[in-house]
């Protein structure tokens, strides 16, 4: 009887093994906004957010740059400095008005600017916050302000915040770039609580060592302390962007993903 049992159900497995696979429909065209967009990490997020059917507006003060990855991606260009706060609310007011909402915001643009500890300035310090952090809140606000007058629009938001290994590790003369990264490690899972009501999750991604130019000239041996073999390109986290913001994925909330090459989780001394 326990035989008749088993074949019965391996039966019903290949049976149902049989079946054709359902495939996954095409996601939906969705309105998203990248900071510093213009090079680097910024612009191959750009370019992978074109390349999934979305349409991407992307703000940035290097306007030569930003005008050639615009020219070639196909997204739009607004220059805008996102330490004015007023500047940055109004080019989110401007997608708003030319699209009729927001689904992605992806905060990217940073200053790193370092220096030894004693030369480092209070100006310094400030601008690194109202650069890198400022406008992580200033989106999430409008965004919410943008569901909480039209409620039926809560089915989909993702918010995903560039931070950096620099959060959790860090060297001499890092000290204001590693304080807003940390803020916006600690931003993250914050808003993630705040915004829940609204149907936006809230990640955010720690790159390590990327190279944003000249990849072949990097020297071997940074390659070679990586457990992945390699240094980082741009594309590794815009790929980490594209999983994130999957429709799919809303499960994964108030998280950090870092893109190291597993060197974060290598030990330090030599055997």
């Amino acid at each position: 009887m326990a035989d008749n049992f088993l074949e019965k159900k391996f039966e019903e497995h290949l049976n149902a093994s049989a079946q054709p696979v359902q495939r996954r429909k095409t996601p939906r065209e969705r309105r998203a906004v990248v900071t510093g967009g213009a090079k680097g990490i910024g612009m191959e997020i750009v370019r992978a957010l074109r390349i999934a059917g979305h349409k991407v507006a992307f703000c940035d003060i290097d306007a030569d740059a930003a005008k050639e990855t615009a020219l070639r991606s196909g997204a739009d260009f607004f220059h805008v400095d996102v330490a004015d706060p007023d500047a940055y609310r109004g080019f989110l007011l401007d997608v708003v008005k030319k699209w009729g909402g927001i689904d992605i915001i992806v905060n990217n643009v940073a200053v790193k600017q370092p220096r030894p500890l004693l030369d480092a300035t209070v100006e310094q310090f400030d601008l690194a916050m109202a650069t890198d952090v400022r406008p992580i809140l200033i989106g999430a606000q409008e965004m919410a302000r943008l569901r909480a007058a039209s409620p039926d629009n809560r089915a989909y938001g993702r918010i995903v915040n560039i931070c950096s290994s620099r959060q959790i590790q860090s060297l001499p003369g890092n000290d204001i770039h590693a304080a807003a990264k940390g803020a916006i490690f600690s931003l993250t899972h914050s808003l993630a609580m705040s915004l829940a009501p609204y149907g936006i999750t809230v990640n955010s991604i720690s790159p390590g060592m990327i190279a944003t130019t000249a990849y072949d000239e990097v020297p071997r041996r940074y390659h070679d302390q990586h457990p992945s073999g390699r240094v980082g390109r741009p594309e590794d986290v815009a790929r980490a962007v594209r999983f994130l913001i999957d429709e799919t994925n809303d499960f994964l909330n108030a998280e950090n993903i870092v893109v190291d090459g597993g060197l974060s989780r290598k030990m330090a001394f030599l055997p």
